[in-house]
């Protein structure tokens, strides 16, 4: 058992508080930045390293904004239409990985017909530290406190009763979904940096990611705890979207690679 007593506000000045998930959201926005910047001078595309920061920047106004509104489109529409700065309140929690990246997938495109480069190309190459962002995330939600799991009493479950920083702390031990979530999307990420030099249509990559994120997210949805209506009193809202993501995937993965298979 893990006893979860990590307060998740990292510095507090007054009524501002910086929480460690914030704190994280950086980190990856850092590491994409250097992987990016260090891929595209290997790939020769013509981007600078000015681009490849305005990029990053706008890449991260994408997802935050793509999974705050499908949040709230799906998840908690009546509180938006209360008060719409709820949109940008983002300590009160409220992201959507399926929006934030359509967000990211809009901003890509826009960009790249900006900057005259294949889209695929750099979408190849984006997804790469996206997948090691995302694993850092969900270290950053389990010091939130976040996204926990079903009940579970089985090998490290993780308690957050005893948590004094955290109000409502879920009752009992609890799947450690985070790190299985974690663990993922570093999986992701190192399939993605193995194939990163292969001779592959482009797209490729792109599309490898899709279609694993799809299909292990769908698994680990099974072990979330979920404060959503089910549909067909089985499948969150989060596992169409990942299914959808996983059909996708698959299908523009055999158009990609049929021809060299």
């Amino acid at each position: 058992m893990i006893i979860h007593k990590l307060n998740p506000v990292l510095l507090q000045i007054g009524a501002l508080e910086i929480h460690y998930y914030g704190l994280f959201y950086i980190l990856g926005a850092i590491i994409t930045f250097f992987i990016l910047n260090y891929l595209i001078k290997k790939k020769q595309i013509a981007l600078s390293k000015e681009d490849i920061f305005d990029f990053t920047i706008y890449e991260l106004i994408g997802i935050f904004l793509g999974a705050r509104i499908l949040y709230f489109i799906f998840y908690n529409f009546t509180l938006l239409t209360k008060n719409f700065l709820e949109l940008f309140m983002v300590w009160h929690g409220g992201m959507s990985f399926h929006g934030g990246l359509i967000g990211a997938i809009i901003v890509g495109y826009i960009f790249s017909k900006k900057k005259n480069i294949n889209f695929w190309q750099l979408a190849d190459l984006t997804v790469i530290p996206l997948a090691l962002a995302l694993a850092l995330g969900r270290i950053g939600n389990f010091i939130n406190g976040e996204i926990y799991g079903k009940i579970w009493n089985g090998f490290a479950c993780i308690n957050y009763e005893q948590n004094p920083y955290l109000n409502n702390s879920p009752e009992f031990c609890r799947y450690p979904v985070q790190f299985i979530e974690s663990i993922k999307n570093f999986f992701i990420f190192l399939v993605l940096w193995y194939f990163k030099d292969k001779k592959l249509p482009r797209g490729t990559l792109f599309w490898i990611f899709i279609t694993l994120y799809g299909f292990l997210r769908f698994l680990v949805e099974f072990l979330r705890h979920q404060n959503e209506a089910y549909i067909l009193d089985y499948f969150s809202r989060a596992q169409i979207f990942s299914l959808i993501m996983l059909i996708i995937g698959i299908i523009m993965l055999y158009k990609k690679l049929r021809k060299i298979i």
